[in-house]
């Protein structure tokens, strides 16, 4: 994209190369309006700034069998991860094979700057007035088709705990490995990630001084300095891990009875702010063709706050179901299944998370435009 643009400027400029002589002698009119209209592309870098955070612990609760557990909203972070790994790591049964599998937590995803803004095209117009031959004023509006998408390292991130997931619960190297075809029958596990990537725009206006750093000749170099906002425009990226397993167990008041419980997580990527504001840099050149119209080869920095946070929802679902049955282990820390509406309840009964704030962040973000443009004098 940036050699692109650079291709686009140089062949701006080369279209209006003039004597030195006739430079010299011409002078732009001094006062009147400009009208532009332009188009490049541009690039930005956010920082990563910023403090994790995640939800406290679950409320402990004493097993049906009278030893402690902890209620998980979720086995994917926080917490819950960490007592899923614990149950797995205390599980070496003597009828089935030790509990290798260890989920991956979503912890570094949703403690980090798990997104950023990618570069792409843009498009915009300018209103300007000069003031003297020296100094003018403009009104811009530029719109920007870059769009954040989620990191590299956030994407890995959201795979491992997928994939981990599956290597946790199943029957060859998870918990229900442990109970060697008996504890444990006609089991099934899932785990399914959906990345909505690739979203949201921004629109920047902003009005600046201009400085002409030379007031005579067809070709005119100059700097500029302002302020104004952004626009934050549309929905952000967002990833869904729905993780679920289920398997007939022992403990029913007539044999085995079933367990069918799905643990869902939602990261969301939203704006602190929708309407930041922004400093303006920059310069460029413009090429006067007659005293009517001219071409432009600029180059803007937008400095403003850093503004993408992260957010986390998570929904365990537990299934009631037929014949009524509950079973726990006999290590601590336990972990219970049921089936059950009231009394006894499954270790996945935390309460729902709705829009917990993981990743707040800070620093500043600056985007940075190259477009050439052609405008018009009246």
């Amino acid at each position: 994209m940036r050699k692109a643009v650079a291709i686009l400027v140089l062949g701006c400029l080369s279209t209006f190369v003039v004597p030195a002589g006739a430079t010299a002698q011409s002078r732009p009119k001094a006062a009147g309006w400009e009208v532009e209209f332009h188009g490049g592309g541009g690039f930005d870098r956010n920082a990563a700034d910023g403090r994790g955070a995640l939800p406290p612990a679950g409320e402990p609760f004493t097993t049906t069998v009278g030893f402690p557990s902890r209620r998980a909203s979720t086995w994917q972070f926080g917490d819950g991860a960490l007592l899923l790994n614990q149950i797995n790591a205390s599980f070496v049964s003597a009828v089935g094979s030790p509990a290798t599998g260890r989920i991956t937590p979503l912890d570094p995803v949703l403690q980090s700057a798990a997104a950023t803004r990618g570069g792409g095209g843009s498009f915009g117009f300018r209103v300007a007035r000069a003031i003297t031959p020296r100094f003018g004023a403009e009104f811009t509006l530029d719109a920007a088709r870059g769009r954040a998408r989620f990191t590299d390292e956030a994407l890995a991130g959201i795979e491992a705990t997928r994939a981990s997931f599956i290597g946790a619960w199943n029957e060859r190297t998870g918990l229900i490995a442990t109970g060697g075809g008996i504890v444990f029958i006609n089991p099934s596990v899932t785990s399914i990630a959906t990345i909505d990537d690739d979203q949201g725009r921004q629109l920047f206006t902003t009005g600046a001084l201009t400085i002409n750093l030379a007031t005579r000749g067809r070709i005119v170099p100059y700097a500029a300095v302002g302020a104004g906002v952004v626009t934050n425009m549309g929905n952000l990226p967002s990833a869904t891990l729905a993780g679920h397993y289920q398997f007939n167990s022992l403990g029913a008041f007539v044999g085995y009875f079933p367990v069918s419980e799905t643990d869902t997580v939602a990261i969301r990527l939203v704006e602190s702010h929708r309407h930041p504001l922004a400093v303006v840099l920059g310069g460029g050149v413009k090429i006067h063709g007659s005293s009517r119209w001219g071409l432009r080869a600029d180059v803007r920095a937008y400095v403003s706050k850093n503004t993408l946070d992260v957010l986390v929802d998570a929904t365990p679902r537990v299934a009631s179901l037929q014949p009524l049955g509950v079973i726990a282990s006999t290590l601590a820390p336990s972990i219970q299944f049921t089936n059950l509406n009231a009394g006894a309840s499954s270790t996945l009964s935390g309460p729902e998370i709705a829009g917990f704030k993981t990743f707040t962040s800070s620093g500043t973000a600056v985007h940075v435009t190259v477009s050439a443009g052609y405008f018009v004098r009246f």
